[in-house]
């Protein structure tokens, strides 16, 4: 393959899950995801920093067409994709899309690297060659607040579906299967 151009992104067809009891987006209506205030406080812009306050109970707007990515269901608080410093990987379709926040490692670049270069065929080389999954400030610079992996594997799988050598594409499968989902 000489290019990835034509690869649609994945992050345009997923989304986090929401979790059982989390409460809804004032925005879409949908569930969200409960997330720590240090993650809030730490993707806030400056210009609305004040305006999150102390009180956990922050949650993350998993919808992928919903402007809203965090949201307070006690203070009524909201902050939109605008009002946020890292770009959220699910609710993006232009590119640059984010896949791994702490090193700064694109979707595109994945798939350029297993795809174009083809040159990982493992978890081990996914990370030496593009440096993905292996940053320690996740709960910082991840919007999710979460580590990174899961979002490779299901990069890594879905490379994997383009793969034309077949040996390739196993590799590419068993690869994904040994990325941690978080």
């Amino acid at each position: 393959m000489e290019s990835v151009a034509n690869i649609p992104s994945i992050a345009a067809t997923l989304a986090p899950s929401p979790e059982d009891g989390a409460a809804s987006c004032p925005v879409c209506g949908n569930p969200g995801r409960k997330i720590k205030l240090w993650t809030v406080n730490a993707q806030v812009k400056l210009s609305r920093s004040s305006d999150v306050g102390s009180e956990e109970g922050y949650h993350l707007c998993v919808s992928r067409t919903c402007p809203a990515v965090y949201y307070h269901p006690g203070g009524g608080q909201v902050f939109r994709k605008d009002e946020i410093v890292s770009r959220v990987w699910y609710k993006e379709t232009e590119e640059p899309i984010p896949a791994c926040y702490c090193l700064n490692v694109s979707e595109r670049r994945i798939l350029e690297e297993v795809l174009v270069k083809q040159c990982c065929t493992s978890l081990v080389e996914i990370k030496q060659y593009t440096g993905a999954n292996t940053g320690k400030e996740c709960h910082l610079k991840n919007p999710q607040g979460r580590c990174c992996g899961g979002v490779v594997k299901k990069i890594a799988e879905y490379a994997g579906q383009f793969l034309a050598d077949e040996r390739l594409k196993e590799e590419a499968v068993q690869t994904s299967q040994a990325i941690p989902e978080s």
